[in-house]
């Protein structure tokens, strides 16, 4: 396998019907599954990760008698400039738990998951990377006067599998082509229900969903990813 360029990584994901289950035929006629939305991120850095243990077993040799596999998870962040598109609608629904309502989204309980799929170009076969049981945990935007809107989702999911040949029954929507929103871009600032004529250089918030794995007897990875209390800390200059 040749090696790959971090500038030719395709991000794509697909909402879950059911939590931990990769759709299947998503895109293709009648299957009542939506294709794959591409992303625009600006890097990433997803990946897998394997929990080991070593065994407490006295050995005459002195040697270690076993690492044990006890768990898998999968984690990592998409960084973005922000542009309007169904793609981000999407990713801020899960970021908070919620729907869009007449332009408004607000934070709800709602139990939302995606799988993701990330792909390195490398020639004549690519590299797939494929993580399930994906929940966004935190999320950042910022807003500085004269710059672009950048932001961040940090996800949390279940496992990684790795693959050399794209599902062929797969369909994908392309990413959007709006132009990358500015901070200009922003029409007001409503504090406490007031909007009013006060000037902001800088403004950003962050948001945790305090995720956390449900190990379970019988898995080696989470059986589920719980939800915490949503906190949201945030400064304005």
């Amino acid at each position: 396998m040749a090696f790959a360029d971090s500038s030719e990584t395709e991000i794509a994901f697909i909402e879950e019907a059911e939590f931990g289950t990769f759709p299947t035929d998503p895109g293709t006629a009648n299957s009542g599954v939506p294709p794959f939305y591409r992303m625009r991120v600006t890097s990433e850095d997803l990946t897998g990760e394997q929990q080991t243990t070593v065994s407490n077993e006295l050995r005459p040799d002195a040697e270690v008698a076993d690492l044990i596999r006890v768990g898998e998870s999968a984690s990592g962040n998409l960084p973005f400039e922000l542009s309007y598109g169904p793609e981000f609608d999407t990713l801020l629904e899960h970021a908070l738990r919620s729907s869009f309502a007449t332009n408004t989204l607000k934070g709800g309980i709602e139990k939302k998951s995606i799988s993701i799929e990330k792909r390195h170009e490398t020639g004549a076969s690519d590299a797939y990377f494929r993580y399930v049981g994906c929940r966004v945990g935190q999320l950042s935007l910022n807003l500085k006067a004269q710059e672009i809107v950048t932001g961040s989702f940090q996800i949390a999911g279940l496992n990684e599998t790795i693959d050399t040949v794209a599902l062929s029954n797969a369909s994908y929507t392309a990413a959007n082509s709006n132009p990358v929103m500015a901070a200009a871009d922003v029409s007001t600032i409503t504090v406490g229900g007031v909007t009013g004529t006060v000037y902001y250089t800088d403004l950003s918030f962050s948001l945790n969903n305090n995720l956390r794995p449900q190990a379970a007897i019988g898995q080696i990875g989470a059986a589920g990813i719980g939800y915490g209390r949503r906190e949201i800390t945030g400064t304005m200059n």
